[in-house]
C-alpha cells in the first residue's frame, strides 16, 4: 500500500536570506514505502534527500516536494511546501568624510529598508558635533530581515591659535603677534596674511584695539584668537620700583622749578 500524503511544517516561514528553516513530517504514515523523499523543481524533480525532516536555506522562495517511496508499495502523492524568502534590504550609510572637530555633522541613510538604526545614539537626519574619528554602523530592516553598512568619519584636530593675554602698550611702541602654526595660512582682522602680525601703536587713538586673527592649516581646519590691545598716553613721571623721597623748591616758584631726588637734581 502506498504511503499516505504526508502533512508537512516549516519551522520559520517566511525567512530572510542567508536563514535555514527546519521542514518536518507531522502527519501521514509510510505504510509499505520505506522513505519520505524530498525534491525541489516538482514531485520527484530535483532530488534533496531522504528523512521525515530537513533543514534547508534556499536564496530565493522555493517549493519543496515530499512523497512515500520504495519498498513494495507504489509511489505515493506528493505534498508541497513553500519556503518564501525575503532579501535583505539595501542600506547605504553614505560616503566617508573628512572633517574638522566641533564640525556639525548629519547621517542620512539611504535605501531599501523600511526603517533604520545607528548606532552610538546617532540619530538619523539630525545633526551631532565630531569630537573624533568614529566608524558609524547603520541597520536597515524590512519584512523583518536586517543589512547593514557603516561610513568612517575621520575628525582632525583645529589648529591651536593663541595671541596672549590682553595688553596695555603706550603710544608709539611696537607690538608684535606670532599666532603659531607655521605652514598654515593667515589672515588677520586687517587683511594682513603674513603670520607675523606688527602693531605700530603711534597713529593709533588711545583706549582699546581689538586684533584678531584666522588661522587655517594644512587639513583645511580653522581656528580664530582675539587679543585687547589698549594704547596708553603714558604722559608723567616715570614710577619706580622702590619708594623714593622727591623735593620741589623753591615752594612757590615764579620762573624756576627744582626737582630733587635721592639720585639727581633736575632744573
Amino acid at each position: 500500500m502506498s504511503a499516505d500524503v504526508p502533512i508537512v511544517s516549516a519551522s520559520s516561514d517566511p525567512i530572510c536570506a542567508g536563514d535555514s528553516t527546519k521542514l518536518k513530517i507531522n502527519g501521514g504514515s509510510l505504510r509499505d514505502a520505506s522513505q519520505w523523499s524530498w525534491y525541489t523543481g516538482s514531485c520527484g524533480g530535483t532530488f534533496v534527500a531522504t528523512g521525515d525532516s530537513l533543514i534547508v536555506s534556499p536564496t530565493a522562495s522555493t517549493t519543496y516536494f515530499v512523497r512515500g517511496e520504495g519498498g513494495c508499495a507504489a509511489t505515493g502523492s506528493c505534498k508541497s511546501i513553500t519556503v518564501t524568502v525575503n532579501q535583505a534590504p539595501f542600506v547605504n550609510a553614505g560616503n566617508d568624510t573628512i572633517v574638522c572637530k566641533n564640525d556639525n555633522i548629519t547621517l542620512s541613510a539611504t535605501g531599501t529598508a523600511t526603517s533604520y538604526f545607528w548606532n552610538n545614539g546617532i540619530v538619523n537626519g539630525i545633526a551631532f558635533v565630531a569630537t573624533s574619528t568614529t566608524t558609524y554602523i547603520l541597520s536597515g530592516t524590512k519584512f523583518g530581515c536586517m543589512n547593514k553598512d557603516s561610513v568612517t568619519i575621520t575628525v582632525h584636530d583645529i589648529p591651536s591659535v593663541f595671541l596672549g593675554n590682553d595688553t596695555a602698550i603706550c603710544v608709539e611702541a611696537l607690538l608684535s603677534f606670532d599666532p603659531g602654526n607655521n605652514g598654515g595660512s593667515f589672515i588677520w582682522n586687517d587683511g594682513d596674511t603674513n603670520r607675523i602680525h606688527n602693531i605700530n601703536s603711534a597713529p593709533l587713538a588711545q583706549g582699546p584695539h581689538i586684533y584678531w586673527v584666522r588661522v587655517t592649516d594644512n587639513n583645511g581646519c580653522e581656528n580664530t584668537d582675539s587679543i585687547v590691545v589698549t594704547v596708553l598716553s603714558c604722559v608723567g613721571i616715570s614710577e619706580n620700583d622702590s619708594a623714593e623721597i622727591i623735593g620741589l623748591y623753591p615752594n612757590p616758584a615764579n620762573d624756576v622749578l627744582n626737582i630733587s631726588s635721592e639720585h639727581s637734581i633736575i632744573h
